[in-house]
């Protein structure tokens, strides 16, 4: 499963609708941002590491005795989460946002969520609460949902702690 050619497979939309979008013109974060000579060996590293159950539903809180829940799984394997996109935000006391999130599961397949997360702080306590629903597969670059200059460049920031050394290294 967390191979580096399984990855680039996985990843193939990805980098297929970077190639595609040769009518734009990158601008300098999005030149350093491409799949031209990226590590995919730290990606990867970064992916497993990140890799975690992810729920339909979950809440959270940072209060004595908050209540904290989960739902049912909703991959029913584990994921990392590739890159995360506002829909729609609103503030007040209570911040509601609606995103879209690019998963990628254990056994490589993209996936595209959409998440509703409502998070309220106060008097130093923070309660989230979050609902995430499957939107899709990303099969072909026509699938993605997401410019993939911003996602290159998300993945190239999820591999920033194995350049540091600051992160685990796993034997995959």
């Amino acid at each position: 499963m967390y191979t580096i050619e399984n990855l680039m497979s996985a990843l193939y939309p990805i980098t297929e609708a970077a190639e595609s979008n040769d009518d734009i013109e990158p601008c300098e974060d999005d030149e350093e941002a491409s799949f031209d000579g990226f590590d995919y060996s730290s990606l990867l590293q970064a992916i497993r590491n990140n890799a975690g159950t992810v729920y339909e539903y979950e809440t959270n809180g940072t209060g004595w005795r908050c209540f904290k829940y989960r739902g049912k799984e909703l991959f029913h394997q584990r994921a990392t989460l590739l890159f995360r996109s506002m829909e729609k935000s609103t503030a007040d006391i209570v911040v509601v946002d609606h995103n879209k999130e690019l998963w990628l599961l254990e056994d490589m397949r993209l996936v595209v969520v959409s998440v509703v997360t409502l998070h309220v702080e106060a008097d130093k306590i923070e309660y989230t609460t979050e609902y995430r629903a499957i939107q899709g597969m990303v099969n072909r670059a026509s699938d993605l949902e997401f410019d993939a200059f911003d996602v290159a460049k998300a993945l190239e920031e999820m591999c920033y702690p194995y350049y540091e050394n600051e992160a685990p290294i796993y034997e995959l």
